[in-house]
């Protein structure tokens, strides 16, 4: 595992995302493998892992799980259309196998899709055996649960995962709580606690009380 302190040096970071990618063109290989021959390199060519498992590896920590995602609707297509073998799990959502998980409801280029991902640190990804960004570098290298503002979706379950992210050691203020609450908001909070919202949505809430 390296050290917050090994990673404030250019040289030991650049060589850990090196490290990183090898592990992650690894995994793709053995993501691929599973799926019928005749639709790997299409797969292989329009997907790209994004999530908690680039984070978890810059961090020095074991991936739970590595979702793939797809760009195009014809991927998508092409995966329903085959034959896989070993499959755990298949839904609307994604096809789960083992590890890994190719997710087919939130289709698109990495920008539009994970453009929508609820927490900052999530906001990276693998393709083309390099590692890229969605959000500013930085939010590799935190602990803090920072909220993206521009998601447009699903609020509920974002707010609902805050716990499994504290559970593994990460930490939430009550300026990124309030700014949830406030785009769930439609209507019907009553004036109260919109008050105990407005309040923490003050920039100076940035760095008070976490969870």
């Amino acid at each position: 595992m390296i050290s917050n302190r090994e990673l404030n040096d250019p040289q030991k970071r650049l060589a850990h995302v090196y490290e990183m990618e090898r592990k992650l063109a690894a995994e793709k290989i053995k993501l691929l493998s599973r799926l019928p021959y005749r639709i790997r390199n299409y797969i292989d060519e329009h997907s790209y892992f994004a999530g908690g498992c680039i984070y978890s590896l810059y961090n020095g920590q074991k991936p739970k799980d590595y979702d793939l995602f797809l760009d195009c609707a014809e991927a998508v297509e092409r995966l329903n259309a085959a034959k896989i073998e070993r499959v755990d799990f298949k839904s609307e959502y994604a096809l789960s196998m083992g590890a890994y998980q190719i997710v087919t409801r939130f289709v698109g280029a990495p920008e539009e899709v994970i453009g929508e991902f609820d927490f900052m640190h999530n906001m990276f990804f693998f393709r083309h055996g390099q590692i890229q960004n969605v959000a500013p570098w930085k939010y590799l290298n935190t602990n803090k649960l920072i909220f993206n503002k521009d998601r447009a979706r699903d609020i509920c379950g974002a707010i609902m995962r805050v716990p499994k992210f504290v559970a593994r050691g990460m930490t939430i203020s009550k300026y990124e709580m309030a700014n949830m609450l406030n785009l769930l908001d439609n209507g019907q909070f009553d004036s109260r606690e919109k008050a105990i919202i407005e309040k923490f949505r003050n920039p100076r809430s940035r760095a008070k009380t976490t969870y």
